[in-house]
């Protein structure tokens, strides 16, 4: 019987320009930040998406760049594999934050059938974090 893995996940991302160091965050450069690495199963990966919204402040300047989604069931990826989930957070974030990018808010629920409990990853400032579930 084959072991699977259920991811999802959302991140939010603010972006300054003023704080820019090399131009500004483009849709093209956050996508292959994130799928760089990003986990596989026998059978695929992730469904990664990257949405540039650019919401505005009400005196013009900008605020919400957008968000990254993710989904995705990864066969034959087990409890054994799951520290490959964190790191890949890990390693993208911290180049999307040396980017200038502000990660605002982001969760990550991962299912692994053959456990009895949901991982669930938070942002918390500067980091993920592992949510202990009751």
């Amino acid at each position: 019987m084959s072991d699977w893995t259920h991811v999802a996940g959302i991140i939010r991302l603010d972006h300054l320009p003023l704080l820019q160091l090399g131009g500004p965050l483009s849709e093209s450069t956050v996508e292959m930040l994130v799928r760089s690495g990003s986990p596989r199963g026998s059978e695929g990966g992730l469904d990664i998406k990257v949405v540039k919204t650019q919401v505005m402040t009400p005196t013009g300047g900008p605020l919400v760049w957008g968000w990254i989604s993710f989904t995705g069931d990864l066969r034959d990826f087990g409890p054994e594999d799951s520290n490959i989930i964190f790191a890949w957070l890990s390693k993208f974030s911290k180049e999307l934050v040396a980017r200038k990018a502000i990660i605002r808010q982001g969760i990550v629920a991962v299912e692994i059938e053959s456990e009895d409990h949901e991982r669930v990853y938070s942002w918390h400032d500067d980091h993920w974090e592992e949510k202990a579930k009751p």
